[in-house]
């Protein structure tokens, strides 16, 4: 029996490791956009050109969510749900000159970061709009994706 649990560990242990290098390799060096729903601050890491990006939440709201499953040795999940990573992705898209895209997929990449896909229609103005930036309450200055 303790066998199995050792193997249960390392399987769930890889699997974070799997999303964490999907997450630097696809969108280390990405620049961060902050964008603010009801809710929450999301930070926003677009590949336009790739029509996808990466949704995660707030610097704050992360660490939270990391105590509290952290505080509950992990027996609750406290990732908001992926609707919600959609719906910051739509508004961000809204927000960039975008209204025409449909979101085709959405899907965790390592808690709390989601990876969301978009369509845009052909001879749609896909042209994005420089994103305004504003300030939150954990931005750093020095806030990017980087892990090297």
């Amino acid at each position: 029996m303790p066998k199995l649990l050792i193997i249960s560990v390392l399987g769930i242990l890889l699997s974070g490791c799997a999303g964490m290098g999907y997450a630097i390799d696809n969108y280390s060096g990405v620049p961060v956009h902050h964008h603010q729903t009801t809710g929450d601050t999301w930070r926003i890491f677009d590949k336009p050109s790739e029509s996808r990006m990466m949704v995660t939440s707030s610097i704050g709201s992360a660490i939270a969510q990391g105590l509290g499953q952290g505080l509950l040795l992990n027996a609750v999940d406290n990732t908001p749900p992926e609707p919600r990573f959609r719906q910051a992705a739509r508004g961000y898209l809204d927000l960039t000159n975008r209204e025409e895209c449909e979101i085709t997929d959405a899907y965790l990449i390592v808690r709390p970061q989601f990876e969301v896909t978009y369509e845009c229609p052909a001879g749609a103005d896909t042209e994005v709009t420089p994103y305004p930036e504003t300030e939150t309450p954990d931005q750093d200055a020095n806030d990017e994706y980087e892990y090297d």
